[in-house]
């Protein structure tokens, strides 16, 4: 089983590192830019405890660049695809790749904002039925870059992610049972995770590219009493489609991370509301050239990041309300990453009428967002380190911008949302100097 990480920044190096480490598996890593050989290098992984994390290094082979004798070298195709890059350069990113993704690949998108997986799907799968496998994964860890393949892990967080449906589930779908927090998945009973070694026939076409090799050692069965023995990816079918889908929750969830596998509407909520507090905090603290917590009790700050949950909580609030009315499916809007609006709802315990989650009203995003600042005061956020990097782009059209496209679709003003875009923009072009004042 060979997994790839796309985007070898701080959180994409975390991951590679405990990948490397957590599962005896190859894997290689892949950034675009310029360079102009294959090397081997050190990832060095450091924190700011006065421990040090045992065996705190760990070779891997990172490929940069890819000219024309090194492409040829590449494996083909991709089994797992983990892209880590910002979300205004993935569909770049992937571009020169795409050729190596198959039905049967599993990508997880482990990014910021919102809005990725529908534009992979308007861009390069369109087909339902020729997609890859998809993982949105979220995490909370914060990590910064000291230099090349040199990572400080500042702060422990959690890695929350969620299987994107698909037809390929069976009737229950991937999730038939929560898997609980801090846990790791049960062995197959009998079964191998999906690997590609010495004994894979160079000959194999299509599924069978993915069949267990024949010398592979079989796992261990887990005790039937224990709690791990309950986390069976039995839900996810077995069959050649699914199998790097199987080994790829296998390996997030063997990972020191506080890993955390959700179905997917826990996710899609948790997912909205960090979007919303990454459309209070990030572009404030870009524009003020602050660090969070300078924003937490200054009222010019609370009172912006008060309109920017209240314009996203009417925009759900419409979403759910035009779902409700509709009575014709063809008619019924899918929600973020194409997954259904239904998702947004619970029932009401006083009324049993559905109704928006509670996590999604403007004053519990708006406690959320303060909370968050307040937790992160020393932190920066990503897209003020954008900004004086002078990246020349942000991420604020898969956060803000994102809240601002849903408002068209459902005719409620953002104006809040629509400024901080614009002034994000502007502000971009000022420091990097592609634009005319």
């Amino acid at each position: 089983m060979r997994y790839h990480v796309l985007g070898v920044g701080s959180i994409g190096s975390l991951i590679a590192f405990h990948l490397k480490r957590s599962v005896k598996l190859q894997r290689q890593l892949l950034q675009p830019g310029p360079s102009s050989s294959k090397s081997r290098r050190e990832l060095l992984l450091s924190n700011l405890s006065n421990k040090a994390p045992p065996q705190r290094q760990g070779t891997i082979v990172s490929s940069l660049s890819h000219p024309p004798y090194i492409q040829s070298e590449l494996p083909d195709p991709l089994q797992t695809l983990i892209i880590t890059t910002k979300c205004d350069t993935t569909l770049s990113a992937l571009e020169s790749i795409r050729h190596r993704i198959h039905p049967w690949s599993t990508i997880v998108l482990l990014q910021n904002g919102m809005g990725v997986l529908d534009t992979l799907f308007d861009t390069f799968f369109k087909d339902p039925e020729s997609r890859p496998n998809f993982i949105l994964a979220s995490t909370t860890h914060g990590c910064w870059r000291k230099g090349p393949l040199d990572i400080m892990h500042a702060s422990p967080g959690a890695l929350h992610f969620g299987i994107v449906p698909s037809g390929r589930a069976g009737s229950e779908g991937f999730e038939a049972e929560k898997v609980p927090f801090g846990h790791t998945i049960a062995t197959v009973k009998g079964g191998l995770l999906p690997t590609i070694g010495s004994a894979a026939s160079k000959k194999a076409r299509g599924w069978e590219r993915f069949a267990p090799d024949a010398d592979a050692d079989p796992q261990k069965e887990l005790d039937p009493n224990s709690l791990s023995s309950k986390l069976s990816i039995g839900s996810i079918p077995d069959q050649p489609n699914l199998r790097t889908l199987r080994a790829t929750v296998a390996g997030l969830l063997s990972l020191p991370l506080n890993v955390e596998w959700e179905p997917i509407r826990e996710f899609q909520l948790r997912a909205l509301r960090k979007v919303v507090i990454n459309a209070c905090i990030n572009p404030l603290t870009a524009l003020a050239d602050c660090k969070n917590g300078d924003l937490f009790g200054n009222p010019a700050a609370m009172d912006a990041m008060w309109s920017v949950c209240l314009e996203a909580g009417m925009v759900l609030e419409a979403q759910v309300r035009e779902h409700l009315s509709s009575s014709s499916d063809a008619s019924k809007r899918k929600s973020t990453a194409g997954l259904s609006t239904e998702d947004l709802l619970i029932l009401s315990t006083e009324t049993g009428e559905p109704m928006l989650h509670p996590s999604l009203t403007p004053q519990a995003l708006f406690q959320e967002a303060q909370r968050v600042a307040r937790m992160t005061a020393a932190n920066w956020s990503s897209m003020h380190a954008d900004l004086k990097k002078r990246r020349g782009s942000t991420e604020i059209d898969y956060i803000n911008g994102y809240i601002s496209a849903l408002g068209r679709g459902y005719n409620i003003d953002t104006t809040a949302n629509d400024l901080l875009t614009n002034m994000i923009k502007l502000k971009t072009s000022k420091v990097t100097g592609s634009g005319r004042f």
